[in-house]
């Protein structure tokens, strides 16, 4: 029997494309597509809408804010990824205008390492765009598989992505989300590519889509002064979050854990991750150094550029990276404690701090009472957030213990927006087959069909996505 060259999975007799990854064959059609019960009615709509254009073949994944489907593109012969916006969404002109800059956003893009938009469609209360369909895996997949990449891989994947990104600043885009479910690896060359620019803000533009003291981005790896709310954000954050992702790749873990949002965003600010030194002794220095100076928590310490960041990571031994040093905390005499002001957006500082209330609703945009974390949610997840932080004082007492156990208390979570879920065009899709990954959405650009949360990354929890191979696409 015949098998796929890709994934070896045994062919039907007249099958055109594998019905694992999609790979075409040398037969004829594949049997009937792969569609989710939930996915019938777009799957129609979207067929009958690209009839003549488009061959829907089946569906990759799904999230809260849009469905990715697989299909052939026939004037073109080649397979796509097609990010299709939710219907009960797409007629809400905020959430529309959000998908399509999405598009917009990464059309404007032409770089080897960023995914590319083929076509934006909008009529009829149908949204949708189409990208490059790529054989691969989220690097999230990938750190699940191995923690720990070789070094080679470590400064290829960092490289890349740093290329990809100081090109995009170049041309006034900050993509603000940078997480390793938004860097794909394509599987037949190890390419890294760049997805989601879901949330990404052009610099020149002002948008009314974010208001002040809007926290839009990914809590695990989001720069102290992104979860500040502050709106004169430049590329210096993308180079954090790629900072956090090396130290990560470096680590075989996350360098910072946290139980809630609160304690997350207060380590981000406040707290330095163990010394990557003293972990990876063994990995080129600069390498280091230049992680290190990257995850600075004052930008102004940060390389003042992403292709300078790129660079110190290739420089060699005898160049000297200076690394910031590490700001001295101030002696307490007496035992006096000392007290922290956790800098407040402007539009929030005469916002008195709202009670607590009932727990934020389901709906995929906003909730609808200001709460404080609970613990007994989940750790914060890899999905976006919005975030507004009130003022409030930190008073610093002897034990970390202490100080962190009573977070809740001192940083107050105005409002927690869940910007859609694990597939919205803020973070990829939850796959719906196991060999489907990052492949549309704010990944939907290009293979890999991003649907990934994991563990305390996005502010309201998530699934993981499946793992294996991921069908690239770009960004949900």
């Amino acid at each position: 029997m015949e098998v796929c060259v890709h994934c070896s999975t045994p062919l039907p007799d007249g099958s055109h494309y594998c019905s694992q990854c999609g790979t075409p064959t040398s037969g004829g059609r594949t049997d009937a597509p792969t569609v989710t019960p939930q996915g019938r009615e777009i799957y129609d709509r979207l067929t009958e809408a690209t009839v003549g254009k488009y061959e829907v073949l089946r569906e990759l994944g799904r999230g809260g804010m849009a469905v990715v489907f697989l299909a052939h593109q026939k004037s073109l012969d080649r397979l796509v990824a097609i990010k299709v916006l939710l219907p009960l969404l797409a007629y809400d002109p905020e959430i529309v205008e959000r998908f399509m800059r999405e598009a917009k956003t990464q059309g404007k893009l032409d770089h080897p390492n960023i995914i590319q938009v083929f076509e934006v469609y909008n009529e009829s209360g149908l949204t949708f765009f189409s990208v490059p369909f790529i054989s691969g895996m989220s690097l999230r997949t990938a750190l699940r598989d191995d923690p720990r990449p070789g070094l080679n891989k470590i400064k290829r994947y960092l490289r890349q992505a740093a290329d990809a990104l100081a090109y995009a600043h170049r041309r006034g885009v900050v993509h603000r989300d940078v997480k390793p479910d938004n860097i794909l690896i394509d599987s037949e060359r190890g390419r890294v590519i760049l997805t989601d620019f879901g949330i990404a803000k052009a610099l020149a533009a002002e948008t009314t889509l974010t208001t002040p003291g809007d926290l839009l981005g990914t809590p695990q790896y989001m720069s102290p002064e992104q979860g500040e709310g502050r709106h004169d954000l430049d590329g210096r954050a993308d180079q954090y979050s790629l900072g956090l992702i090396g130290w990560e790749m470096l680590a075989g873990r996350r360098p910072f854990q946290a139980d809630n949002l609160a304690e997350l965003m207060y380590k981000h600010r406040f707290e330095e991750p163990e010394d990557i030194d003293s972990i990876r002794p063994d990995a080129p220095r600069n390498l280091r150094a230049a992680i290190k100076r990257a995850i600075s928590k004052d930008r102004e310490l940060r390389f003042p550029n992403m292709d300078e960041f790129a660079a110190a990571m290739d420089a060699p031994d005898h160049v000297v990276i200076e690394v910031p040093a590490k700001e001295e905390e101030k002696a307490v005499e007496g035992g006096e404690e000392t007290t922290v002001r956790i800098p407040t957006p402007p539009s929030m500082r005469k916002t008195p701090t709202p009670p607590s209330g009932p727990t934020p609703s389901d709906e995929p945009w906003a909730a609808s009472a200001p709460t404080p974390p609970e613990p007994a949610e989940p750790a914060a997840s890899d999905q976006p957030a919005t975030v507004r932080l009130a003022e409030v004082e930190r008073r610093k007492g002897p034990h970390l213990g202490l100080l962190i156990g009573g977070i809740g208390a001192v940083i107050v979570i105005a409002t927690v927006v869940l910007l859609a879920g694990p597939f919205s065009p803020f973070d990829g899709p939850e796959p719906t087959d196991p060999t489907a990954a990052q492949q549309a959405g704010p990944e939907t650009g290009g293979e890999a069909v991003t649907p990934a949360t994991e563990g305390p990354e996005t502010a309201g929890g998530g699934e993981e996505p499946a793992t294996g191979d991921e069908l690239a696409a770009g960004g949900p």
